[in-house]
Parts: structure tokens; C-alpha cells; sequence
């Protein structure tokens, strides 16, 4: 679940959540969850890559809740298809 987020984030964003040219500073950022979310992000969207990239798996979101996030309504999913 939490490689669907870092995908999500860059699908939407344009550049993976955790970046830098040095590998042990993006270890670091991932450790700390350090990223932020544009604001040209929805709220849904942001709210489901938030959810996506918990640290604590046992806190982060299943794939059934994935599911029915309210990143995925139907009237949202026909636009992205259209």
C-alpha cells in the first residue's frame, strides 16, 4: 500500500514523494515521512496519499478502504476516463 502511494503521488505530482540525489538522504526523508503535497492536489487526493504513506502499517490504509476513498467516486472516476 504504501508503494501505491509513492506512485499515486507521482502520477499526480509529476516527481516521486521522496527525492534527492543522495540515496541516505532519501532514506532519511522516507523515515521521517518528509514530503508535502502541493496544493493543487485535491483534498481527497491528498488525503488518500496521506493515508497511503503512513509510516505505521498498521495504521495505513487497506486496500479494501482504498477501495471506497472518496478519491474514487464514481462521477470522479468517469472524468478521469473521459
Amino acid at each position: 500500500m504504501w508503494s501505491l502511494g509513492c506512485v499515486l503521488y507521482a502520477f499526480l505530482v509529476g516527481k516521486p514523494p521522496f527525492s534527492n540525489p543522495d540515496v541516505e538522504e532519501i532514506y532519511y526523508k522516507i523515515k521521517r515521512t518528509e514530503y508535502s503535497i502541493p496544493d493543487s492536489i485535491s483534498t481527497e487526493a491528498a488525503d488518500l496519499i496521506r493515508r497511503l504513506l503512513q509510516p505505521e502499517m498498521n495504521l495505513r490504509i487497506s486496500l479494501e478502504e482504498v477501495e471506497f476513498h472518496p478519491f474514487f467516486t464514481p462521477k470522479r472516476v468517469s472524468k478521469m476516463l473521459a
